[in-house]
C-alpha cells in the first residue's frame, strides 16, 4: 500500500487503523481469527528462511549465456520471496535487486489470458497438465478429440499459445498486448518494474 512499503515489522496504532481501512474487512477478520488460507504463516516463513540459509552458498551451475540480461547478472545474488493468496508476504535475501523476469512472466501471461477469455475457451487451446520435459521441448499432447495442443502454459509452446491468444484479444496490436502485460506486472510487483527496459526494447524490435 502506498506510503507503507517501508514500515518494517512494526507500526503504531494510527498506522494500523489506516491500513485496516484500506483493505477488505473479511481479510482483517480472517487474520484475527486465524482463518486465512495459510494459517501457519510463521512456520512457512521459517521454512523459506531455512531454504535460503542452506542454499545461500551453493555456487553450482552457471548463468545462461544466450540472453544478455541473464549472462550479465551477478550470480551471487540470491533471494526467496513468498506471497499467499491472501496477500501475506515474506522476503529474505537480495529481493530488492532488479532482475529480468524471463519465464517468470509465463504465469502472468496465463492469468491475463484467463481474464480475457473464459477458462473453457482457453483450455481448448492448451492443457493444464503437469509435464516432466524441459520447458524448451516442442511437445504437444493429444486431446480426446485427437487435436494436438501444448500441455500447459508454462512450457514454451504453451507460453506462445498464451501470447497468441492475448494478441488476438488485443486485435493483433503488439504494443497494446505488451502494455496490458506491463500494467498487470506492475500491479503484481507493487510497481517495481524498471523502465525503460532494454530487454523488452530488444524484443519489441524483433516484433515490428
Amino acid at each position: 500500500m502506498e506510503g507503507f512499503s517501508n514500515l518494517g515489522d512494526t507500526m503504531d496504532f494510527l498506522q494500523f487503523t489506516h491500513i485496516v481501512s484500506l483493505v477488505q474487512s473479511d481479510l482483517v477478520q480472517g487474520a484475527i481469527d486465524n482463518e486465512l488460507n495459510v494459517r501457519n504463516w510463521f512456520a512457512v516463513k521459517e521454512v523459506a528462511n531455512k531454504l535460503y540459509r542452506e542454499l545461500k552458498d551453493d555456487t553450482r551451475g552457471a548463468n545462461a549465456q544466450y540472453i544478455p540480461a541473464l549472462r550479465e547478472i551477478d550470480a551471487s545474488k540470491w533471494a526467496v520471496s513468498l506471497c499467499s493468496v491472501d496477500g501475506q508476504r515474506h522476503d529474505v535475501g537480495d529481493y530488492r535487486e532488479m532482475f529480468s523476469m524471463q519465464s517468470l512472466a509465463k504465469p502472468i501471461i496465463y492469468g491475463a489470458v484467463l481474464d480475457a477469455w473464459d477458462e473453457e475457451r482457453v483450455h481448448y487451446h492448451m492443457g493444464q497438465e503437469s509435464w516432466g520435459s524441459c520447458f524448451q521441448d516442442c511437445l504437444l499432447m493429444e486431446t480426446e478429440d485427437q487435436r494436438k495442443i501444448p500441455p500447459n502454459p508454462l512450457l514454451n509452446a504453451g507460453a506462445i499459445m498464451c501470447a497468441s491468444i492475448l494478441l488476438e484479444h488485443s486485435t493483433y496490436d503488439v504494443k497494446k498486448s505488451v502494455a496490458l502485460l506491463l500494467d498487470i506486472s506492475r500491479c503484481m510487483t507493487r510497481g517495481s518494474l524498471s523502465s525503460p527496459n532494454p530487454t523488452l526494447a530488444q524484443d519489441m524490435e524483433v516484433c515490428q
